[in-house]
């Protein structure tokens, strides 16, 4: 008869093959799903024709326009997280940049390794302990749906008083700013969730580019939108990276808000995806070379940055004991 420990053992391992398992499969599922696009958009000439004519003839300003809106995405995803985690360990604002870089481009991969292994090397390299390394990364979660439920907010009360949006738009980062200056107390969740806002308004200027580059004009309204829409996808379980899911979500949504029909939108969100895994894999490979050495480097301490001197230990000791 097996033990009460014995028993337990085998449903977390049974529980830990089924998560496995759909993890693989909704790797799988995105990637038909993007395959699926793909034909949809080859069977559609017109749209096919002025996707060709984008890239042959790219508007170099709408290029870098793109380009930079997505560095700044990782940008404002790396400070996010060093200002969540500071409590709780010393992570330099260039390593922290590194590490999510090629955690994005881990996130590729069917099983999604780049969250477990984010944690892993805050708890290995950082000493920053597993519970607090997850319990940042849930935080880093909560931010980005808070982020999108207010920029939802900013898009309906849009529509619904005629206002304009980015009269709207420029409210919360603006509240949240002035919140954190007078509370610090709160100043470290407020923070975070200003730079996920912003972060989360350089999605839109993403779709704004994107469309452009297809000779289409999107509002910023439905910018908004597709790119609180887009980010939610992003985040849903066993996709990686919400490759596929992200865009049929942009597809699907598209139309119920714009004048576009469903293959444009998908043309554009192919477009700012295709961009997306270039950057991804420039910066992540570089990322991963970079902590490679870095801790090949210095394999028992690694170098303090400037502002992580001994003041910041204690710093980091009294804010973690409290």
């Amino acid at each position: 008869m097996l033990s009460s420990d014995s028993r337990l053992a085998r449903l977390i391992a049974a529980a830990k093959s089924h998560r496995k398992a759909l993890r693989l499969a909704g790797s799988g599922i995105g990637l038909l799903l993007l395959i699926g696009a793909c034909l949809l958009i080859l069977r559609e000439r017109e749209t096919l024709h002025a996707a060709l004519d984008a890239l042959r003839a790219p508007n170099a300003g709408l290029f870098a326009l793109l380009i930079g809106a997505i560095i700044g995405n990782f940008l404002l995803s790396g400070l996010m997280f060093s200002v969540l985690i500071r409590p709780f360990g010393r992570v330099g604002l260039i390593e922290m940049q590194a590490v999510v870089a090629a955690a994005s481009l881990i996130n590729f991969l069917p099983l999604r390794p780049g969250l477990f292994g984010r944690i892993a090397y805050h708890s290995v390299v950082n000493k920053i302990p597993v519970r607090d390394a997850t319990r940042v990364m849930i935080e880093g979660m909560v931010m980005t749906i808070t982020a999108a439920l207010l920029m939802a907010v900013m898009v309906g009360l849009s529509r619904w008083t005629g206002t304009p949006t980015w009269t709207l738009a420029v409210i919360p980062p603006f509240l949240l700013a002035a919140l954190s200056a007078v509370d610090p107390a709160r100043r470290r969740p407020l923070l975070a969730l200003l730079l996920r806002y912003v972060d989360l308004a350089l999605w839109a200027v993403r779709y704004l580019a994107a469309f452009a580059l297809l000779g289409r004009d999107l509002g910023l309204d439905a910018a908004f939108a597709l790119a609180t829409v887009s980010v939610l996808a992003t985040m849903v379980p066993f996709f990686s990276n919400g490759l596929g899911l992200r865009e049929w979500a942009v597809g699907l949504v598209a139309p119920l808000i714009t004048s576009y029909q469903l293959e444009l939108a998908l043309t554009a969100e192919i477009i700012n995806r295709a961009v997306e895994v270039l950057l991804v894999l420039v910066l992540g490979l570089t990322a991963l070379g970079w902590l490679t050495w870095r801790r090949s480097a210095w394999p028992h301490s690694p170098p303090e940055s400037r502002d992580e001197g001994p003041g910041r230990r204690k710093e980091v000791s009294r804010t973690a004991d409290d």
